[in-house]
């Protein structure tokens, strides 16, 4: 919960003192994953940076990742900064898709979704 709140004012500030702004001109980006409840099980957020975007992802019961991506045909790649790991981030109407397509972590192969699907509004 420390991380999905610290990913929370992260976004908040670069919104607030940056101005910046990721995929499709909206300020950064947060979805998350509710599991049919009030509270936020799992979390995704994207920050547009000089050279791409900064992504964290918090998957509960399983971890954290963080890492950069680029834009490219509409999508966004992402490259782990810690683990072996590469993936895909694609958008839809309210929510956001995030899926490994490549991994050498125990924690996700390649082929795993995880499916974020609301955005969370008031950032």
């Amino acid at each position: 919960m420390k991380r999905i709140l610290a990913l929370l004012l992260a976004a908040i500030a670069c919104q607030c003192l940056a101005g910046c702004a990721p995929a499709e001109d909206v300020p950064t980006k947060v979805y998350v994953d509710r599991q049919g409840t009030d509270a936020i099980y799992s979390s995704l957020s994207v920050t547009k940076r000089d050279s791409g975007y900064a992504v964290q992802i918090e998957v509960f019961r399983l971890g954290y990742f963080s890492g950069t991506a680029v834009e490219d045909k509409g999508v966004l790649v992402y490259s782990d900064d810690l683990l072996d790991m590469k993936g895909i981030v694609r958008f839809d109407a309210g929510g956001a898709v995030f899926e490994v397509t490549q991994s050498a972590s125990p924690l996700a192969a390649a082929g795993t979704k995880w499916v974020f699907p609301e955005r969370r509004e008031g950032l």
